[in-house]
């Protein structure tokens, strides 16, 4: 949805529903973040990246892997697919996704939305990420989860 703060008078349509085509295109996009490919850390990078030195503070580590002293490009691509199934599946968004197909069957919706992730990312044999697509399956179904749970 986009949305302006409008004044009385001025003219501008306060709110306006995205075109479900270029929410599609948006989503599509987005879900390419989470590929295999995309998630990979080149062997040249992880070999410029060197372990904390001794006595280094951990909490002011950035990527907090369980590899110890070794790069750990999953923990990192495990962010990244938090990130981003955070921001899709955000509590709002997921029920404006709800309240807007209710007015247009055509509008995409929530099911489409974890549809659309489950056919990109689940069940296929990731390559270079060890892991990868599971990754994906379960931060979306820690995110799915968190909206599940009253009260929250």
């Amino acid at each position: 949805m986009d949305f302006t703060f409008t004044l009385r008078g001025d003219g501008q349509v306060p709110t306006r529903v995205v075109p479900a085509a270029d929410q599609r295109k948006a989503l599509n996009l987005t879900l390419d973040a989470l590929k295999p490919s995309e998630l990979t850390v080149p062997e040249r990078v992880m070999a410029m990246i060197p372990p904390p030195p001794p006595g280094f503070n951990t909490d002011l580590t950035w990527i907090d892997g369980g590899g110890g002293t070794a790069f750990d490009q999953v923990t990192l691509a495990g962010g990244l697919a938090n990130e981003v199934i955070g921001y899709l599946l955000q509590r709002e968004r997921a029920a404006r996704l709800v309240i807007f197909q209710a007015r247009d069957a055509n509008a995409l919706g929530l099911d489409e939305v974890l549809g659309t992730n489950r056919a990109t990312h689940m069940g296929r044999a990731g390559a270079g990420v060890v892991g990868g697509t599971r990754g994906v399956a379960r931060v979306t179904a820690g995110h799915a989860r968190c909206h599940a749970r009253p009260g929250r």
